[in-house]
């Protein structure tokens, strides 16, 4: 399909180059320079600032100031879209499974890349058992780790107890080799954490706060937008096939 808008991409981190590079190929009018009028493409990291060229700013004003005929963003960004009629790609069943799978993936990278331990035989507590917590939960069980998951809803941990152990965050006592974070709110007791290497993979407010990242120090991995960072190309690519379902709609006809 031809469109006839031009797409701007913002270019948020690696997954923004082959976004655009992808929608071009599949057609689309796609340009680096915000111009009035344009459909501007929002980084999944966008909220209510952007990070442009090294310069943060905020996302309203950007988007106020490009005038757009339309933004397609994450759900972040929604309420910062400046009047302008807003798209949810972080909607979309496909883009988010993709992401999860490929954040999952660059987890368990670090895990065998940067932590003084195979992953066969390591005691791995993963919190949450949302899509990224279910990929993550089996990679490491395919992989040899013992693995608990711990999860608030009945049945998640039913869910999970059909490949390892499944708890309630009240029972987090400690003893893991390293904890796999996935839940962006406070689940468990930092106190409780122990000599192990905490992974935080949850997106902001995350789940462990500035008081625990000093204490653990290098034991902390600091690692949301993974996909970003570990696979740009497929995350670049699942991020440009939602916006390029959105482009098909009527709206942008």
């Amino acid at each position: 399909m031809k469109n006839n808008h031009v797409i701007t991409v913002v270019n948020g981190d690696a997954r923004s180059e082959y976004a655009a590079a992808r929608l071009s190929s599949l057609g689309f009018d796609v340009s680096t320079e915000v111009m009035s009028g344009s459909v501007i493409v929002l980084p999944p990291n966008a909220s209510d600032k952007l990070s442009l060229c090294g310069e943060v700013v905020k996302t309203a004003e950007f988007i106020g100031s490009a005038k757009p005929f339309a933004v397609i963003g994450p759900s972040a960004a929604r309420e910062h879209a400046a009047g302008a009629p807003f798209f949810d790609y972080s909607k979309d069943e496909k883009y988010l499974q993709k992401n999860a799978e490929l954040t999952a993936e660059g987890a368990v990278g670090i895990v065998i890349c940067s932590l003084p331990f195979s992953v066969r035989g390591s005691r791995a507590a993963v919190l949450g058992y949302g899509r990224i917590g279910k990929s993550l939960a089996k990679k490491l069980v395919s992989l040899g780790a013992d693995v608990t998951v711990f999860a608030r809803k009945e049945a998640a941990k039913k869910e999970a107890e059909k490949i390892c152990r499944a708890e309630d965050f009240s029972a987090f006592g400690g003893g893991f080799d390293y904890i796999m974070n996935t839940v962006p709110a406070k689940t468990v007791d930092p106190r409780l954490i122990g000599n192990c290497y905490v992974i935080e993979l949850a997106s902001a407010p995350f789940g462990f706060d500035d008081r625990c990242r000093e204490t653990l120090g290098e034991m902390f991995v600091f690692a949301p937008g993974l996909p970003g960072k570990t696979a740009p190309r497929p995350a670049g690519y699942a991020l440009a096939d939602a916006v390029y379902d959105i482009l098909k709609g009527d709206y942008f006809e």
